[in-house]
């Protein structure tokens, strides 16, 4: 059965869906690092669009900072992965590490960085209190010979320091390569609103038979939250201009 677009009910349905509708979230991003071995060795690939973070194999630093994109950058933002032990990198063919395809970030899960220890830190500065954000990370080793890094799987949690969490999602340490799909991946997912503008998030292996915690890539982004519109009348209001129309009408036929 057809609605009947002309009665008063219909039209109050339409209006109010207008008024109520609520714009997508926009996001904005302020760092996507693709973190990778340098010496650009042979099978290793930049993720298209994402900014390739080269670091040598024994980097010998426990602290290795992120370039911002261009937003990032000119919202003063800077951020830095902590580890208790010295950084690592790997990737392309000479190290074992195999592509992985049919995914939308085929690139960034086949290198990667590793610490070995079970945790690292996302320090972050510049970041607008109050504001929503988003952080994602990725932990897949593409080891052709054994499980590498990622031996034994496990989970990575977590955490925030100077932030409200919103919604959280446990990553996962996998052994993947070859033809896969996004959801094979368990990528890890923070939300949260920064209460200080240089906020901590904490990253931390549950599992695996190996002491080591590698990522191969991180996004982090601005959520600009939308609100809905405002109505121009309530709700109750215009019931209330409905009724007066009816009451109108019956009193017009009426004479």
């Amino acid at each position: 059965m057809k609605p009947n677009t002309g009665t008063i009910g219909y039209r109050l349905a339409v209006v109010a869906a207008a008024l109520t509708a609520v714009p997508a979230a926009a996001e904005t991003i302020l760092v996507i690092s693709d973190l990778q071995l340098a010496g650009s060795p042979a099978g290793q690939l930049t993720q298209p669009g994402w900014f390739g973070q080269n670091v040598i194999k024994l980097s010998g630093t426990t602290t290795l900072a992120l370039n911002p994109t261009a937003s990032g950058s000119a919202a003063g933002i800077t951020a830095a992965l902590v580890a208790g032990g010295n950084w690592e990198s790997r990737g392309g063919s000479a190290e074992g590490r195999d592509l992985v395809a049919g995914t939308s970030f085929n690139d960034v899960v086949s290198d990667l960085w590793v610490t070995r220890t079970m945790s690292f830190t996302a320090m972050l500065s510049g970041l607008a209190t109050g504001q929503t954000h988003r952080i994602r990370t990725w932990h897949n080793d593409s080891y052709n010979i054994n499980q590498g890094f990622a031996a034994g799987g496990g989970t990575v949690q977590l955490s925030a320091t100077g932030a409200t969490i919103v919604t959280t999602a446990n990553g996962t340490v996998t052994n993947l390569r070859g033809s896969q799909s996004d959801s094979n991946f368990g990528i890890a997912s923070l939300t949260f609103i920064p209460t200080v503008a240089n906020p901590q998030i904490g990253f931390t292996r549950v599992g695996g038979s190996i002491t080591a915690l590698p990522v191969n890539g991180m996004e982090l982004t601005a959520v600009a939250v939308p609100e809905p519109a405002p109505l121009v009348v309530s709700i109750g209001g215009l019931a209330f201009i409905a009724f007066t129309r009816i009451v109108r009408r019956r009193g017009a036929a009426g004479n």
